[in-house]
């Protein structure tokens, strides 16, 4: 009987196995393959003929690259417009949505979820030509105005803002669906036990809203800054890295170097560069929030 419970639990486990091995191939082939490949290759002079070891050669390069800083000076940026918006933003379209019908609900969440399902690169290519200088919504309202038509895409001021709020669109539907969530999963009882009390609005959204919600916020502020330290797309096609590569960023110098220059072995040494400030950010984030909690 006990060897017949053996078989059928040995069945069970190679039969979930194989649901599981398409997973597990794709990531071992195509994310700790190519992880553990690029941390190789950092320390390599890479060309089409050979591959000369260098050491931290490349490292060195990376942080003595005036342009690197750059990067990273504008992924930061970027990220400063970005991650606030899409927090706070979403935490504030999340209290709009509570207690509103199913169908209002359900609408709102279509409504911001389209720029998610549309593609970048569609998205950025739409909004160069919205506001192009030369032509366009934005060139075309200023001239209905008679004033000069406003520079968006060589204006530095407004070139990181523009980039930022384009990302925070296309990123803010997800979460506001799972803060939109966690607030309707609140108990209710408990609010109308602190209301009886005499609780007020601000007190509920202080001591009992925001800590019931805290570790969803807290997945959302995570996920947001992984995401928003990596864009590419969008700078990449709506301002070329321009003016004067100040729109550059760190993803996006690892593409120039990587299938511009040739450059494999900086390309993969500030990749890790990359990796390793994601997880300051991501670990300084979750020391902050203590993985949900409030201090």
């Amino acid at each position: 009987m006990q060897q017949t419970k053996k078989k059928n639990k040995r069945g069970e486990m190679i039969f979930a196995g194989l649901f599981l091995l398409p997973w597990l191939v794709d990531i071992v082939v195509f994310k700790i393959y190519p992880f553990l490949y690029g941390v190789f290759i950092s320390f390599f002079d890479v060309s089409y003929k050979s591959n000369t070891f260098v050491g931290i050669k490349n490292y060195l390069t990376t942080f003595n690259q005036p342009l690197f800083w750059n990067a990273l000076a504008a992924t930061l940026k970027i990220c400063a417009v970005t991650i606030p918006v899409i927090v706070i933003g979403a935490l504030l379209l999340s209290f709009i949505l509570r207690g509103r019908s199913k169908k209002f609900k359900s609408a709102a969440k279509i409504i911001l979820y389209l720029p998610a399902v549309t593609s970048e690169i569609v998205l950025a290519i739409v909004w160069r030509n919205m506001f192009s200088s030369t032509f366009g919504v934005s060139a075309t309202i200023c001239a209905w105005l008679g004033i000069e038509p406003i520079h968006w895409l060589s204006d530095i001021r407004l070139t990181i803002p523009l980039v930022g709020i384009l990302v925070a669109s296309l990123c803010i539907a997800q979460p506001v669906i799972l803060l939109s969530t966690a607030i309707d999963n609140i108990d209710p009882s408990i609010l109308e036990a602190a209301e009886m009390d005499g609780a007020t609005p601000s007190q509920l959204l202080w001591h009992i809203t925001l800590p019931s919600i805290m570790p969803t916020v807290s997945f959302v502020l995570i996920t947001t800054t992984i995401g928003n330290l990596q864009v590419f797309y969008v700078p990449f096609l709506l301002t070329g890295g321009g003016p004067e590569n100040k729109t550059v960023t760190v993803l996006y110098l690892i593409y120039k170097n990587a299938f511009e220059y040739g450059k494999y072995g900086i390309a993969d040494a500030q990749g890790m560069v990359l990796f390793i400030l994601i997880g300051i950010m991501v670990l300084a984030q979750y020391k902050l929030t203590k993985a949900g909690k409030i201090r």
